[in-house]
């Protein structure tokens, strides 16, 4: 398998992601303890194999007596999110972009009928409506 080249962090919501912030606060774990500790939902060689990637991408390392802990780039990571007081830092959020609103072309199913509109009150005009149209059935009954 070839090396990678670049650093890759975890996506919030992953095993690795997950794994690497409960072993930021707990401390090194063994495998068995990590599972036993956090839900990461998945079958056993699932996690097994994610956890397998996170320590060859370095997001977490393999320490000599055999446990897993965060890497450099996990650490840094994770230490970034959590004040010096202990509280998690909230960033303020920039308002989604709407862009141009006023200047959008309108949608054509919701311009109006080139003609204008029918009054509300107003019924359909005489010259539009047709004379009643009975059709008998087999039975003889109109239908």
């Amino acid at each position: 398998m070839t090396k990678r080249q670049h650093i890759r962090s975890a996506t919030r919501g992953t095993i690795p992601y997950l794994a690497g912030e409960y072993l930021h606060k707990a401390g090194p774990q063994t495998k068995e303890a990590l599972f036993a500790a956090v839900s990461f939902g998945a079958q056993a060689y699932k996690r097994q194999d994610a956890l397998d990637r996170a320590i060859q991408s370095t997001w977490l390392i393999e320490t000599s007596d055999g446990k897993i802990a965060c890497g450099a780039d996990a650490r840094r990571y994770y230490s970034s999110l959590v004040s010096e007081s202990g509280e998690p830092k909230v960033e303020p959020t920039a308002p989604a972009y709407r862009g141009n609103v006023f200047g959008k072309p309108l949608d054509p199913k919701r311009i109006p009928n080139r003609h204008g509109l029918r009054p509300a009150n107003d019924a359909a005009p005489a010259w539009s409506v047709r004379e009643k149209l009975s059709i008998k059935t087999i039975g003889g009954g109109e239908a």
